[in-house]
């Protein structure tokens, strides 16, 4: 009987070693910012590989009031920046990128912010990247551009 327990209470502390999710660091997230930030300037397609199955990717052009919200899955997102992948290259030469805001949040998940100053168009625009560490990988699983 007591080998019994003792083997049930192992299994129950293997199980439940497993499955329980490790929390993201800010350490993390600064480092994964600023990866995406060279892959992608690299290659504009370099993001996919970061991309959870199930993004949400929105673009806020306006306000809240008075603007438009365009949201996105995965392959719709894709196949928009591989139709424009030369325009995003030749933008990229004249823009200017800086990461901050960086959060933990509960869940295994972290955010952080990104200002990208167009110097050809002389605005901003902000993205906010959420994160979830699934599985040792981080991936991103929302994106929300504000225009």
């Amino acid at each position: 009987m007591i080998r019994y327990l003792k083997l049930v209470l192992f299994l129950f502390v293997l199980v439940s070693g497993e499955g329980y999710a490790k929390q993201l660091e800010l350490s993390q997230i600064k480092a994964f910012s600023h990866l995406l930030l060279k892959e992608t300037k690299d290659s504009p397609t370099n993001i996919f590989k970061h991309l959870s199955d199930k993004v949400q990717i929105e673009t806020i052009s306006g306000s809240s009031a008075r603007g438009v919200t365009l949201s996105f899955d995965k392959t719709t997102y894709i196949d928009l920046i591989n139709k424009s992948i030369e325009e995003i290259k030749h933008a990229q030469q004249y823009q200017e990128t800086v990461a901050f805001d960086f959060k933990v949040l509960p869940l295994s998940k972290g955010e952080y912010t990104i200002r990208t100053y167009s110097k050809i168009k002389k605005r901003s625009i902000w993205s906010t990247f959420t994160l979830e560490l699934i599985k040792n990988k981080i991936e991103i699983i929302k994106i929300v551009d504000f225009i």
